[in-house]
């Protein structure tokens, strides 16, 4: 088994842990705990009793160091994500529009000294 691909198995072992479910949908409950996550990741995450294996971060959506060396190169991503759907009004017109709102996190590889990934 290539190192890419233990890497990848680990991320979906991870993924599939209790611990991080319930830790994820805190998260979607509890914006404070989200920003309090955001400051300090790994106390947040030992709060809830996760240590995210060797080689792997896990990091909010739209935040943070992505695991994207370039633009076009993603080794893998693993998300949980919660979108919604919601009807605004316009403040000026007062027209009704839609807009999508969404929380979550995502799993990738981490950096390592002198290398894009670990």
């Amino acid at each position: 088994m290539s190192p890419a691909e233990d890497l990848l198995q680990r991320a979906e072992a991870f993924a599939d842990t209790d611990e991080l479910n319930q830790f994820v949908t805190a998260i979607w409950r509890d914006p404070e705990l989200s920003v309090r996550f955001g400051e300090r990741p790994r106390e947040t995450l030992a709060e809830f009793g996760i240590k995210p294996p060797r080689g792997l971060d896990v990091v909010l959506l739209g935040t943070g160091w992505s695991g994207k060396p370039g633009p076009d190169f993603v080794p893998f991503e693993i998300r949980f994500s919660r979108c919604r759907t919601v009807v605004v009004r316009d403040d000026t017109t007062g027209r009704l529009h839609t807009e999508e709102v969404c929380f979550g996190i995502e799993i990738v590889p981490t950096k390592v000294p002198g290398g894009p990934l670990g």
